[in-house]
């Protein structure tokens, strides 16, 4: 039950926790996987718009996925792997898009538009506890703002020691409202360590 009478036209956001103000929500920097292959709902941002009363609200995705095939290469690497960080062009690279942090959104259409400068706000941490091995496949999904990503992106795969594999697609990529990306099978080989790592808490 609402508090009070409902004005129009009318808003609809999901999940409620996104909502900053009228004009902005917030999308989270990092998103928990419980366990391999699962998507947790609340962090599918929707939006949908109702001009008049007894109009039924349709929402619509604001964002899309990545779906990444991951397996053990060997037993040679610790293959515990806790989190996996994503965000746009290279590692190195200074044209990153914002994928988390503030967003101003058009519920009539459905659109995002970046509102934040932050460091911050380039990158996603999706947090797991999952096993690789080298006869199955973990999946695991990454959401991201639906936008064209014009300088490619990366996805870091990290292990519970800070080693790290990092796959870059540098072609440009549209992430599409509501879609799963699906990217090709590939095993974890670590390239690199990260000094001192902390995995963030999940929300």
């Amino acid at each position: 039950d609402f508090e009070s009478e409902i004005a129009y036209p009318c808003n609809v956001l999901y999940p409620a926790s996104f909502y900053k103000n009228a004009t902005t929500i917030t999308l989270p920097s990092v998103q928990t996987q419980t366990s391999a292959g699962n998507i947790d709902s609340n962090t599918l941002p929707m939006a949908a718009y109702t001009a008049v009363a007894g109009e039924m609200p349709r929402l619509h995705h604001l964002a899309g996925i990545i779906h990444l095939q991951l397996k053990a290469e060997n037993d040679t690497y610790n293959n515990n792997i806790r989190m996996v960080e994503f965000w746009s062009a290279s590692p190195d690279s200074g044209n990153k898009e914002q994928v988390s942090g503030d967003f101003t959104v058009d519920y009539e259409t459905a659109t995002l538009t970046p509102a934040s400068n932050k460091e911050s706000a380039q990158k996603v941490t999706v947090v797991l506890t999952s096993e690789l091995t080298v006869d199955k496949v973990t999946d695991i999904f990454i959401v991201v703002p639906a936008q064209e990503y014009e300088n490619g992106f990366t996805v870091r795969v990290v292990n519970e020691l800070g080693h790290y594999l990092d796959k870059i697609k540098l072609s440009a990529q549209t992430i599409a409202k509501g879609e799963i990306l699906k990217m090709p099978e590939f095993s974890y080989i670590p390239t690199g360590t990260l000094i001192g790592v902390e995995i963030p808490n999940g929300q």
